[in-house]
């Protein structure tokens, strides 16, 4: 089985829930948000 895949799902799970959360049309940040983020910037930095 694909390593992979628990990453995949927890991601689509993330994208179909957060729009429910949505708090004064501010949806919540979470740390795994920002380490996603950073991740990017570095990668593209590169």
């Amino acid at each position: 089985m694909d390593g992979k895949l628990p990453s995949e799902v927890a991601v689509k799970v993330v994208c179909e829930l957060r729009p429910h959360f949505v708090v004064i049309g501010v949806v919540p940040i979470s740390l795994r948000d920002l380490d996603n983020r950073i991740s990017g910037l570095r990668t593209n930095a590169e």
